[in-house]
């Protein structure tokens, strides 16, 4: 999977144990933009693989969004892929945060990007 992260004036918002996300700080930017999850496995930030590096120094500060490239074990996501017949392995998919609003001329969504 591929998604952004804003870093916020506080950082992330995230702690990382080795290549893991172990937890998404209430609160903090990366639980704002609502994409990173507990246990998701970093693979590469801005196209860069984290083999050999070391995650400070391809976290920048004042850097603009980062894009995070990681594994992870998703049995809903799976299961969406599966129903639309979309490749499951080998494929990078990219999450967006689409905010959905209701209007007085009915639903409507917004995608950025």
């Amino acid at each position: 999977l591929l998604y952004a992260v804003h870093r916020g004036a506080d950082g992330l918002g995230m702690d990382v144990d080795g290549r893991e996300i172990v937890s998404v700080i209430a609160g903090g930017r990366a639980d704002a933009d609502g994409l990173m999850r507990a246990g998701d496995k970093i693979l590469a930030i801005d196209r860069v693989p984290l083999e050999g590096h070391e995650l400070a120094q391809l976290l920048a500060r004042g850097s603009p969004p980062y894009e995070f490239k990681v594994r992870r074990r998703d049995e809903f996501l799976l299961n969406q892929l599966k129903a639309h017949k979309l490749q499951v392995h080998g494929s990078v998919y990219r999450l967006f945060k689409a905010p959905i609003r209701r209007g007085s001329d009915g639903l409507g969504i917004e995608l950025r990007g």
